[in-house]
């Protein structure tokens, strides 16, 4: 299976509308056509698309799902929602729609965070209508398949630093054990002899 997640594109200020109901901008509808475009020209195909439920998300799904060859149908999945996916969560709605392509289109931190649980690294930083794509074998081990950033005409390498492992706690030490003092009392000194000296006759 491949999974690709895809970061919405620009969507109007926080100011303008409830989070939930951020639109996109008309360069952010324009940028979701390209990233279509892009990929059907990589002979890209989508058996299936699950998106965040946020506006802005299911307009990009919206938009780059009726470019690609295919036209899969749109599907709201509740794990794309912000502050909820992980990997785990979005490997297993991905598997679960049965398809060899599927895409994921939420937010970040969610998907960077993900692709480097998928991956072993730290998180990978999507800018907006950037995909990531990972290959998952029947076992669930994950490969990557590449970056399509923004702009991009071809899949670029994805990696990203590995991942920062737990400081080992230093081990305490131990209180020095004190020589045992020996309680036998010393041999007492003899008293020495004086020495006799014989008159030396003159």
């Amino acid at each position: 299976m491949r999974v690709f997640l895809f970061r919405h594109t620009e969507a109007v200020d926080a100011g303008a509308a409830t989070d939930a109901d951020r639109w996109l901008t008309p360069a952010g509808r324009k940028a979701a056509r390209k990233a279509a475009k892009r990929l059907r020209r990589l002979d890209v195909r989508w058996d299936s698309v699950l998106t965040s439920p946020l506006v802005r998300a299911v307009q990009t799904a919206e938009i780059a799902a009726a470019r690609l060859k295919g036209k899969a149908a749109v599907t709201v999945a509740d794990c794309l929602r912000p502050g909820k996916g992980s990997w785990d969560a979005f490997r297993a709605a991905a598997a679960a729609t049965g398809g060899a392509a599927v895409a994921l289109v939420g937010h970040e931190p969610d998907l960077g965070a993900a692709v480097g649980q998928a991956l072993g690294t730290a998180p990978i930083a999507l800018a907006k209508g950037a995909i990531a794509a990972l290959e998952v074998d029947k076992g669930g081990k994950v490969t990557s398949f590449g970056l399509l950033a923004p702009g991009a005409e071809d899949w670029a390498p994805l990696s990203g630093p590995p991942a920062a492992r737990p400081v080992a706690k230093a081990a305490k030490a131990k209180p020095a054990v004190k020589a045992p003092v020996s309680k036998a009392k010393p041999p007492a000194a003899k008293p020495a002899r004086a020495s006799r000296t014989r008159a030396t006759r003159s």
